[in-house]
């Protein structure tokens, strides 16, 4: 990337005939300025601002006191505008804005915030239409005979497969584990003694019948 080579401060934006020139007369907004002396916009503006209280001349109303700088004014021109609008109104960047935004506490909207209440331009539309078409994937979509045929052609062999039973070796691992993960909570109301072959022991005992309803 080509950088821009460095002018001299004293012949560019510290001389006063040469900043009014750019800024006020040839109206060049301040990041154009900045970039073409190779400083920060934040300079360039801090010079702005000496320039005009020492002529006696008002900031532009596009760039001032009264604008990204005035907590007030950006919270009621972002609550209306996006950072980008505002940038472009005011000279300077997005970056420019976005940091002034986080001095003040400003929350920034999300993209879904942004978008809300905003009218979908006709031609994006057409554009969403037209990549949708041929999609099996719509709400209330119904597979076709052929198509459930195919899958579960593919799904045969399927060890995951709806239905299928776990042996009894799996079963008591599966169990093991969860006990283990839950720290023994399916015993109570009873201790852990309470196990599976207490509790079987119990069936037997009372003929597998419940000693309370019968």
């Amino acid at each position: 990337m080509k950088s821009n080579p460095v002018l001299d401060p004293d012949m560019t934006y510290r001389n006063k005939e040469w900043l009014y020139e750019q800024y006020w007369v040839l109206n060049k907004p301040i990041s154009s300025i900045a970039e073409e002396c190779g400083v920060s916009e934040s300079c360039i503006y801090k010079y702005i601002l000496k320039v005009s209280k020492t002529i006696n001349i008002p900031l532009k109303k596009s760039i001032g006191l009264d604008t990204f700088k005035n907590e007030e004014w950006l919270r009621n021109e972002y609550s209306i505008k996006s950072t980008i609008v505002i940038a472009k109104e005011c000279g300077v960047s997005t970056s420019t804005i976005s940091r002034c935004m986080k001095e003040f506490n400003i929350k920034s909207r999300t993209i879904s915030e942004a978008k809300k209440g905003k009218p979908m331009p006709e031609d994006t539309k057409i554009k969403i239409s037209i990549a949708n078409r041929g999609k099996q994937n719509s709400l209330g979509y119904k597979h076709t005979k052929e198509s459930k045929l195919k899958i579960g052609a593919a799904a045969k062999g399927n060890k995951w497969n709806v239905g299928k039973k776990s042996s009894k070796e799996t079963r008591e691992k599966q169990s093991r584990s969860l006990l283990a993960r839950l720290g023994g909570v399916s015993f109570l109301p009873y201790c852990s003694k309470f196990n599976r072959a207490r509790r079987e022991e119990i069936r037997i005992k009372f003929g597998r019948v419940c000693f309370i309803c019968g």
